[in-house]
Formats: C-alpha cells, structure tokens, sequence
C-alpha cells in the first residue's frame, strides 16, 4: 500500500509560545494542519470538537499535567487511538515509564532536535494512517453479511497487500491493536490457501459458495453471528483470537460455541472445529 500523504492534523498543547513557535514551524514544513492549546482544560475540549491524527503533549502544564490528560485520553472511545507523543525538558526514566503506562506511544526532550522530532512525528503518523486502513478491512469482515467474503475474494492480490499492511504493524509494536493482528492474519491465510488449492486458481467466493450453500441448507436456523463464528472456526481462529477480533468477551464466544454444537447435535466426544473443517 502507498503510503497516505495527505495533510494531517496535529495539536500542540504546551504554556510555553516558544516551544508552540518552534513545532509550528517543523510542522509546516511537514505540511500538516497545526492546532495549539496553552492547558489542559483547552486539551480535553478541542479534542472533543475536531479530530487529530496526533498529539504532542507537555507533561508540565499550568493546570492538568500531559500523564493525567492522557490517561483521560485513552479511556475515552473517541479518543483512545489518537498518537500521544509527550514533550517534556526532563528525560528521568520514570517519567519516561509513566509516560507509557498511561498510553503515550513515544516522548522527545527539550530542546528539540528537528530531524529526531520529524522522524518520530513521520513514524506515528505512518503508523496511525495503516492502523486506520487496517480497522476499514476488519469492518468489512466483521459484516453480518457476504460482503466480507465477496471484498477479501477479489483476488489474492487484494489478501497478499492486507498480510503485509499486518507484518508492517506487527514490526512496529501498533499499541491497542496488535493483540487482533495473529488472529486477522490467521484468516487471511486460510482463505489465501483456499484461493492457491483452487482447481486452476478459482476465486475464494466460488470455493465458499459450495460450502455456504451447504451449510445453509443442512442448517437453515442459524444467525448471522452464528455463520460468521462458524467461518471463524473453519479458518483454525482460537477462542481468544476471535474475542479479540469480533469484539466479544471470552465467555461469550465460549457460550456461542456452545449453541453451535446443540444446533449441530454433536456428540461430546465430536470436535466442532473437525465437523466444520469435514462438513
């Protein structure tokens, strides 16, 4: 995938007009849309009225410190995937360690140096823009219709780009959305393998339909979330790795699974990911 250039929106939030000065002028130069704020109260009200693609944060500010701000950040939903990287003139390892623990994703001292400044800048904005087309790939899959099989089978090109946008977000560490990473790519490479072992290359959908079809007809009493659990299933994912990629708790898949072997009438000796996988 071609990485995204497009202008991106940035918010400045430290006391101290020099600094803001200083980043405004290395952010144009990037060409970025530039916002600044002088506190943190300003911080949590702009944040709700516009969206940033990243934040430079001071940890020193006249009213909230940058660690509560953040904290505050990253438990709000639409917020919590917003790059925080913290400014701070003190580089003692514990504020660095507490920057992290409250979900900053990286930290520069003052005084700047430009070109690490840029790099850092580029790196999360890199990252964020791969993240935000990888979530588009897991909405469409995550539909409760064929529209997730009919997108992903277009063609093998189309699994291959996905796999690698994934192993680019695994050597980077993407916080808050690695842990869907192993189980994303697990499906992807189940249904490339189908795709490879078709009779002379046929597509994923035609490869599907037969099988669809039949499961359909055997078991017309299924949900929409019960068919989706069952290609989850069929790919090899774990409990955990579908509760992670389908939002859902453990208990819940766990429960799912449960209703799918009643509506199958398996045995309790029968392995519901064999009869799926042999159906």
């Amino acid at each position: 995938m071609e990485r995204d250039d497009k202008q991106k929106s940035i918010l400045i939030v430290d006391d101290e007009p020099s600094n803001i000065q200083l980043l405004g002028k290395i952010l144009q130069k990037l060409k970025h849309s530039v916002s600044y704020v002088l506190n943190g109260e300003s911080t949590l009200e702009i944040v709700r009225k516009k969206k940033f693609d990243l934040i430079l944060l001071d940890i020193m500010l006249p009213d909230i410190d940058g660690f509560e701000i953040c904290r505050i950040l990253m438990e709000d939903e639409e917020t919590n995937e917003i790059p925080v990287i913290f400014i701070t003139a003190r580089s003692e390892i514990e504020n660095v360690i507490r920057g992290f623990r409250v979900g900053g994703v990286d930290y520069v001292t003052k005084p700047f140096n430009e070109l690490e400044l840029t790099a850092r800048i580029n790196n999360q904005l890199e990252l964020k823009a791969r993240k935000d087309q990888l979530k588009e790939y897991v909405k469409v899959l995550n539909t409760d219709n064929e529209n997730g099989l009919r997108f992903i089978s277009e063609s093998l090109g189309k699994i291959s780009e996905v796999l690698k946008l994934l192993d680019i977000l695994d050597e980077k560490s993407a916080k808050r959305f690695n842990n869907d990473i192993s189980g994303i790519k697990k499906v992807l490479s189940a249904w490339s393998d189908a795709i490879r072992e078709g009779e002379n290359g046929k597509n994923l959908q035609r490869l599907d339909d037969d099988y669809w079809k039949k499961l359909y007809h055997l078991y017309p009493g299924l949900t929409p979330n019960e068919k989706k659990l069952c290609g989850y299933l069929r790919a090899g994912m774990t409990t955990k790795e579908i509760s992670r990629l389908s939002s859902q708790s453990l208990r819940a898949v766990e429960a799912a699974r449960s209703r799918l072997r009643k509506k199958f009438k398996l045995g309790k000796d029968e392995n519901l990911v064999h009869f799926l996988t042999q159906l």
